[in-house]
């Protein structure tokens, strides 16, 4: 038979009240003064109590221990996404100079994530983010102003046919990647503690994987661009493809915006205003100047295939929940 305590409601100042926890209760889930509880509402009025720290506990002691080989640095990323706090890369041989590379390059793209030892067979990193201090929101938002500048720039190397803004922009989508790693990291620990609606979050993570796609086409219209820089496609060309990609910066921030605040009426706008675009850059297709250039075409492509990402981020909008 299941305990059932009773318990005397006191007023704390105010506006507050509180419950005093049975001692039995709080030492069985493992809680400590300070952690948090989640407290839901129930269709009946009643209230659910969900220890939140425990929970948070378990992931941070879970060590994720991984062999090494061809997928180590996909093995890497995914225990980072999982929430793991301590991840141990172990091998038979001795760890060969090309290992010990791509352990290095994917740690430089994970949010505080470090190297802490090494040693001939192993590697361990350990991950320093604290996820309960992270807003997956916040995280977003600053995902999005890194890609609409990063189009920005993107706009000027097609503009100047310039090899050096290019790389700028690949160098940039590292900061994009990172940052959409950080937010699937928060949003399943957001996930576990309750403190966001979890069709939200499942909103945040799609819109987050569209804004890397996005930096993923800029990188490959930067790639284009930096692997050309002696020859060029006729400037008339260059001139409209780039004026074209400049328009998508406003589009990019409007789709964002409408998604953040639940505006349907603004998503819908955004998408009517970027489904012009994507005609004229059908239109811009069949220009002489960019028919005899396939890296023109090519760039045209992406473009649309950004402007369609945009649609996506601006289609996920819905309204504001009610309270």
């Amino acid at each position: 038979m299941r305990p059932v305590y009773r318990r005397t409601l006191t007023s704390i100042g105010r506006r507050s009240y509180a419950v005093v926890l049975p001692k039995e209760w709080v030492s069985k889930v493992g809680l400590n003064p300070g952690d948090s509880i989640l407290i839901e509402v129930q269709h009946d009025n009643s209230l659910l109590l969900r220890p939140i720290a425990s929970e948070h506990r378990a992931t941070q002691q879970a060590v994720k221990v991984i062999r090494t080989g061809a997928t180590l640095r996909r093995e890497i990323t995914a225990a980072y996404l999982a929430g793991y706090d301590r991840i141990v890369l172990r091998s038979d041989a001795p760890l060969s100079s090309a290992d010990r590379e791509v352990v290095r390059r994917t740690v430089r793209g994970l949010t505080g994530a470090e190297v802490v030892s090494e040693s001939n067979n192993e590697i361990e990193i350990q991950i320093l983010l604290d996820t309960s201090a992270v807003e997956p929101e916040k995280v977003a938002s600053r995902q999005n102003a890194l890609v609409a500048n990063n189009i920005e720039i993107v706009a000027d190397a097609i503009d100047e046919w310039s090899g050096d803004r290019a790389r700028v922009a690949m160098m940039m989508d590292e900061e994009i990647d990172r940052h959409y790693f950080t937010l699937v990291r928060a949003v399943r620990a957001y996930a576990r503690s309750g403190r966001l609606p979890t069709v939200r979050l499942l909103d945040l993570r799609l819109v987050a994987k569209f804004l890397e796609d996005i930096g993923d086409r800029l990188v490959r219209i930067s790639e284009l661009i930096a692997s050309n820089g002696t020859s060029k496609p006729p400037g008339e060309a260059l001139s409209s493809v780039a004026e074209k990609a400049r328009a998508l910066v406003p589009t990019q921030n409007r789709a964002f915006e409408s998604f953040m605040r639940y505006e349907v009426e603004l998503a819908e706008e955004v998408i009517s205003e970027i489904s012009v675009l994507i005609d004229s850059l059908s239109s811009l297709e069949r220009m002489e100047g960019v028919q005899v250039d396939k890296r023109a075409q090519a760039i045209v492509n992406e473009l649309k295939r950004i402007a369609e990402d945009q649609i996506d981020i601006a289609d996920i909008t819905t309204p504001l929940p009610e309270p």
